[in-house]
């Protein structure tokens, strides 16, 4: 037992040694500052102390996020969120009372096409290319159809 814990204090040691590697820092052909943990042959290198980071306390690695970034306190981020979620509400109810008023209209244009098209009688009606029609047996009853269809549609 004794030999198993002498075993991993040396690996430990010979860790900690590798750790603490020299870093060499030199300017290359182009003049750019380049560091390295060998000194290139014929070139002059000073070697650079580098200390190992520092453990940060406790609460300060509490207070990373998973993305890296510092977190918002919990209270800041709730009103945030409910002040995001009271805009959202009220352009919902914006855009809820402009499809009304938009329902409200295709109704009335809806209910008054079904009116023209029951009305009997000729109907005229102007088509795609800009063209005056008027409406024979078979097209009317087309057109009924569709009136009704629309009126069930939009005026629910």
């Amino acid at each position: 037992m004794m030999k198993l814990v002498a075993l991993i204090g040396c690996a430990t040691l010979l860790f900690a040694a590798g750790a603490h590697a020299t870093v060499y820092t030199y300017k290359d052909a182009n003049g750019k500052t380049v560091f390295s943990d060998q000194p290139p042959p014929g070139v002059t290198a000073k070697p650079v102390t580098v200390k190992p980071a520092a453990t940060p306390p406790a609460s300060a690695n509490a207070a990373v996020n998973a993305s890296g970034g510092v977190a918002r306190p919990k209270a800041d981020t709730g009103k945030e969120v409910d002040a995001q979620n009271a805009r959202v509400k009220e352009e919902n109810a914006k855009i809820d009372a402009q499809n009304a008023k938009v329902k409200q209209e295709n109704c009335t244009r809806a209910r008054g096409n079904l009116a023209v098209v029951q009305q009997g009688g000729r109907v005229k009606f102007v088509d795609k290319n800009g063209n005056v029609q008027y409406l024979d047996d078979k097209n009317r009853a087309d057109q009924l159809r569709q009136a009704e269809q629309n009126v069930a549609t939009w005026c629910k």
